[in-house]
Parts: structure tokens; C-alpha cells; sequence
């Protein structure tokens, strides 16, 4: 089986497309990218969080680059997740990620359609809401203005884009013509269009016959048909679920602006097992006893009002 390398832009898309490619053989561990950033065990996949979302393009493309820079030569795939809401400086990370590899194309593939968030003609919808007609439009550090995908990426990047649509992926013949044709014309970057999880099940099928090293960038819904393709999906066995042993609990931490997630937390710490607080207004930063591999470098000012819900008794799956 392909090796592969994982790399998220921040923490919560780190832990978000660590724990869907659960589980994994030898298990995922989430690590810091930059310097200090620990090492993994010896068979854990890691996924590496450059935590630069927010930054400036070339510092986000820097850090991009020397995370993927030792695996100059490698010929593996390589997952670079990104926002389904398409914040952040895509095209400079991805620019930055082909540069670092060595790769002469790559796949952009940014749905979860389990939760609503498509891409249809090139565009992201949110339960078919054009995403900068959503409350994306107002994040307060990355407020989108486009749903096109190849405009978002074009803002930051020199590489031409194109899109692979709907009629292309569920083709009989399925897509590989229709990528060809698309690479003869000139685009280097292919965004892919799905509604379903089958739609990305059958691009990253075709896609996994494309040379090496293959980079593709996306989501949660990505990193599960990549799962599921590879055969990591334990076969007539259920992903662990259910209640944790007799005292344990289970700690969340919340520090999206997103309404929805306010609503999730606050239908969550609405069972009486459940306790919220609210951390004080801070920028964190490394401590100087932080344990090797420690994640909090580099978070931004937009994390400062997380709220934490805390299981006080015996904790069910979340």
C-alpha cells in the first residue's frame, strides 16, 4: 500500500481528519509541524498541523513547505486537508505543497456530504447555500466572498485550476478521460465536484491510478473515501462507538465563531452530566514546560473564546 502523509492548516482540522481515518494501523497521532514538534510512535500515521490559516501567504506557504520538505522524493500520496468553508490561503498551501513534493498536479476534492457541504459546478454549497452566503461570509478572520473554488485558489496561487464536474465523476466510463482532457488544456490543479460520498469513493478510486507523488486536499469527506479505498475500513466491523468505561469522561473543546457549533455546544451542556466554562479571553502561547509535540504554538486571537464541555459521568460517543 501507498505510504501516506498527512498535513492540516490547523489544529481542529488536524484532530477532525486524524480521527476519520480512524482506524488506522498503528493508530494517528496529531503533531506540531513546526520546530520542536515531537515525533510520533514509530507506526502511528501522523498528521502534521502547520497551524496557518490565518497567516499571510508566504508565511503559510513557508510553513507548508518545510513541513513536506524532508519528503522531497517521496512517492506516496499525500492528504493536505483543508477548510470546506475554503478559508485560509488555499492556493499559496497548495502552490507551496507541490513545490515541496515535487508534484506535477493535484486534486482538490472539498465536500462532506454527509453534512451537507457539497461541491457542484466548481462551487461549495452548504446544504446547498452558496458558501459565501452562509455565516462563512462573516468569520472573523477569513470571511469568504467567492464560492468558486478555482477563484479562491487563483487568489493565492500561480497555478492554473479546473473543474472535474458532476457528469464527468459519474460517468459510465468514469472520470479518467475527462481528467486527461483537462490536463491536456493546461490546468494543473483539477477541483473535483460530489454530492454523495460515492462521488468521492469513485474519484479517489481513479485517482489513486494517477502517478506519484499524488497530492490531494480536502476534508473530513476526503480523508473517509480515502479510508475506505485504501481497505482501512475494518470490514463487517463497526467504527468503535458507545459508552467509555465506568468514570471516564470526555472533554470538548470548542473555539469556533461558527453558530453552528454554539448550538452544538450549547444542545450538548444542556444534559445535566454535562458542565460548560468558558476560558478566559487569551492569546495561548507554548508554555516552557509544554511536552514535546505540544499543539498550542501559533494559535491565533480568533481562538480566544472557546467553551469547554466536560462529561461529568460515564460518556457516550460524540
Amino acid at each position: 500500500m501507498d505510504a501516506l502523509r498527512v498535513l492540516a492548516d490547523d489544529l481542529t482540522g488536524a484532530c477532525d481528519v486524524g480521527a476519520e481515518l480512524l482506524p488506522w494501523r498503528g493508530g494517528v497521532a496529531v503533531v506540531w509541524a513546526g520546530e520542536g514538534g515531537g515525533t510520533p510512535p514509530p507506526q502511528a500515521l501522523a498528521v502534521r498541523n502547520t497551524q496557518s490559516r490565518t497567516l499571510a501567504p508566504a508565511l503559510a506557504a513557508a510553513r507548508v513547505h518545510a513541513a513536506l520538505a524532508p519528503a522531497g522524493g517521496f512517492g506516496g500520496i499525500v492528504l493536505k486537508k483543508i477548510d470546506t468553508g475554503l478559508r485560509g490561503v488555499l492556493g499559496a498551501e497548495l502552490d507551496a505543497a507541490m513545490d515541496a513534493l515535487g508534484a506535477g498536479e493535484a486534486f482538490v476534492l472539498p465536500a462532506i456530504p454527509e453534512v451537507g457541504r457539497t461541491t457542484e459546478g466548481g462551487r461549495q454549497m452548504i446544504a446547498g447555500v452558496p458558501v459565501h452566503e452562509t455565516p462563512f461570509a462573516r468569520d472573523p478572520q477569513n470571511p469568504i466572498h467567492d464560492a468558486s473554488v478555482c477563484a479562491v485558489l487563483a487568489a493565492t496561487s500561480r497555478r492554473a485550476a479546473a473543474v472535474l464536474d458532476l457528469a464527468a465523476v459519474r460517468a459510465p466510463e468514469g472520470p479518467a478521460a475527462a481528467i486527461a482532457g483537462l490536463r491536456a488544456d493546461g490546468a494543473v490543479v483539477i477541483v473535483c465536484d460530489a454530492q454523495t460520498e460515492g462521488d468521492l469513493e469513485r474519484t479517489v478510486r481513479v485517482l489513486l491510478g494517477r502517478p506519484r507523488p499524488l497530492l490531494l486536499a480536502g476534508s473530513i469527506g476526503l480523508a473517509r473515501a480515502l479510508r475506505r479505498v485504501l481497505g482501512q475500513e475494518p470490514v463487517g466491523q463497526p467504527r468503535a462507538t458507545g459508552p467509555a468505561p465506568a468514570g471516564a469522561g470526555v472533554l470538548c473543546v470548542m473555539g469556533s465563531a461558527h453558530p453552528t457549533a454554539h448550538a452544538q455546544v450549547a444542545w450538548r451542556s444542556s444534559a445535566a452530566s454535562c458542565a460548560r466554562s468558558r476560558c478566559p479571553p487569551a492569546r495561548p502561547s507554548r508554555p516552557a514546560t509544554a511536552p514535546r509535540g505540544w499543539c498550542a504554538t501559533g494559535m491565533r486571537s480568533h481562538w480566544s473564546r472557546p467553551w469547554c464541555a466536560r462529561r461529568r459521568a460515564t460518556a457516550s460517543s460524540l
